[in-house]
């Protein structure tokens, strides 16, 4: 489901009109059960800092959300990869709270195989500089899609039922479906995405939220709504 295709090697049909909010599993059943998630204890707590402001400590997603808009950070380029990782997954539960049901569905499904990558934008991908930055928001202001914006392989692989690992030269990208659902009150059914990316030699790892709703052109590539952290 991404709808990725599901561990049994089919592809589920795409959702009827009048489509219920659907979550990841790990965020909860329902808009209660999300909400529950943002108070949940994670594993362990990470030490942020923000500006002169003392250190404190992130428990849970509810520590996380409001930090967040202090712009906080971890003390170290490990922690902080963690804390975006699990942070993006919090701005998820928090997005689905609110979340309606679709009167009118994904236009077209997103299986994991060739035609995704032309239909996800290129921030779904690995952007590491602020010239990277600029050039993927001129693509994706332009329609291009991922696979049109990469130069050079990229290859995408079921790893999961609501998973997909992407694979390009240098870098892979694991793409997963956090919810689906009216997220924008427009009545038509949006996609949250989390983009999970690193290098193949060396630490750098950056995870990314994505709201993508469908769009009126031909080849079908998604528009981003919103992303998280909005600098890229």
């Amino acid at each position: 489901m991404l709808l990725l295709a599901t561990g049994c090697g089919g592809t589920p049909p795409p959702p009827p009109a009048n489509a219920p909010v659907w979550r990841n599993p790990e965020l909860g059943s329902d808009a209660a059960s999300s909400a529950q998630y943002l108070s949940r204890a994670w594993p362990s707590a990470i030490e942020i800092t923000s500006g002169s402001r003392p250190a404190t400590t992130v428990a849970n997603c509810t520590d996380y959300l409001a930090a967040n808009k202090s712009g906080a950070h971890a003390r170290n380029s490990r922690e902080e990869s963690l804390l975006q990782a699990q942070g993006m997954k919090c701005l998820a539960a928090e997005a689905l709270t609110s979340a309606r049901p679709s009167m009118q569905p994904f236009v077209m499904p997103l299986t994991c195989d060739a035609a995704m990558l032309t239909r996800l934008p290129p921030s779904a991908g690995l952007v590491i500089s602020d010239d990277e930055a600029e050039k993927v928001k001129a693509a994706e202001a332009a329609g291009q899609s991922w696979r049109a914006y990469v130069a050079g392989r990229l290859d995408a692989i079921q790893d999961g039922p609501y998973s997909c690992r992407v694979t390009a030269d240098g870098w892979t990208a694991r793409i997963t479906l956090l919810g689906r659902g009216d997220m924008t009150g427009d009545g038509a059914e949006d996609l949250l995405i989390e983009s999970d990316t690193a290098i193949s030699q060396g630490s750098y790892r950056t995870s990314r939220l994505l709201l993508l709703a469908s769009s009126d052109t031909p080849d079908g590539t998604v528009r981003v709504v919103r992303r998280w952290p909005a600098d890229l």
